[in-house]
């Protein structure tokens, strides 16, 4: 039986973002990550052109900051933009799905990380590494919550 890391769940997931700053994820999950980006900027871009993300640019956007919107290209911060975008990335229905957690990780995790990427000037490398680390962690409470959620 393997031993489990001392500290809560939350202190554990940390520890793991913080060793993805310090040791480069496996080549294997920038791969996957590489991919993830694409079909998420694919889902984005055309989700971008239609409500709700349209709206919520229309009532949002406009902000101070270097995250853009797509397509647009607007910029305004980086929480709206991941906001906008992650609609957007979910609104045509193509984007990822993770099984054993019924859940769609694209849009939360890449929305956000994108945004911050944009807000930041973060190089790409730091980019796929925010994406493995986000994929990882919010797969696992994920699977940990499904499909449990559904019977409340």
């Amino acid at each position: 039986m393997s031993r489990q890391p001392a500290g809560t769940v939350a202190e554990i997931f940390a520890g793991y973002c913080v060793r993805l700053r310090q040791e480069k994820p496996p080549v294997s999950a920038i791969h996957a990550a590489k991919r993830c980006l694409l079909d998420w900027y694919g889902g984005t871009i055309g989700g971008g052109t239609l409500p709700p993300a349209t709206l919520l640019a229309d009532a949002l956007a406009g902000g101070n900051g270097k995250a853009r919107l797509l397509p647009s290209g607007q910029t305004t911060d980086a929480r709206t933009a991941a906001l906008i975008n992650g609609a957007a990335s979910h609104t045509m229905e193509v984007d990822d799905i993770y099984r054993p957690g019924v859940y769609h990780p694209g849009s939360p995790v890449i929305s956000a990380a994108v945004a911050l990427a944009d807000e930041t000037g973060a190089s790409g490398e730091v980019l796929l590494a925010a994406i493995v680390a986000g994929y990882e962690v919010s797969n696992r409470i994920a699977a940990g919550v499904n499909p449990a959620h559904y019977t409340y």
